[in-house]
């Protein structure tokens, strides 16, 4: 995702569904957001 890839490119590089990276990158997004609400108070 950082490096500019597609899901569809992740997916065949890690041997995983198109959904299964679509889902750990939404977790992700959403851990960030918290942490950063979290630091600004």
């Amino acid at each position: 995702y950082l490096e500019g890839k597609s899901y569809q490119e992740m997916a065949l590089e890690l041997n995983r569904h198109v959904k299964s990276i679509d889902n750990a990158l939404q977790r992700v997004k959403r851990k960030l957001e918290r942490y950063l609400e979290k630091r600004e108070h």
